[in-house]
């Protein structure tokens, strides 16, 4: 199998369509930046980016003068289920699996149903490696 290299521009409108962004605004929440990337965000911060998905993911002031949010691509989102069917992604949003209920997603993960309810609520990073979602995400053809 051949492998395909994609510029750095095809790359960029891929973060844009299939992926989330992190919005970093001003403490009276003026938009400064956009990043469709946490690596690039922290490049640009000059700091990992696991510290900026911490950041973006809690309530707490960035570096005293951010706040960061994590906004997630909705226009490729299906309207929410009625029986909440929980989507496994991994981060670089490639389906995983999924599962009829909360409950089930729980026992898979060995966690309390309520715990994965408030990952698939909060939008937050499960284990570092996974998406939860209540929502199916459709990439373009």
């Amino acid at each position: 199998m051949k492998n395909i290299i994609f510029s750095e521009k095809t790359k960029e409108k891929f973060r844009k369509i299939y992926g989330t962004s992190i919005q970093v605004s001003s403490l009276n929440n003026k938009l400064l930046y956009t990043f469709y990337l946490a690596i690039k965000t922290g490049e640009f911060f000059n700091c990992d980016y696991k510290k900026i998905l911490k950041y973006a993911q809690s309530d707490k002031i960035f570096q005293d003068k951010y706040i960061l949010s994590i906004q997630f691509s909705s226009e490729h989102f299906l309207l929410r289920s009625k029986n909440k069917i929980i989507f496994i992604y991994l981060l670089d949003y490639k389906y995983l699996l999924s599962f009829n209920t909360s409950r089930e997603t729980g026992k898979h993960f060995n966690i309390n149903n309520s715990v994965i309810m408030r990952y698939t609520k909060s939008g937050k990073i499960y284990k570092e490696k996974y998406i939860l979602l209540l929502k199916k995400f459709i990439p373009d053809p």
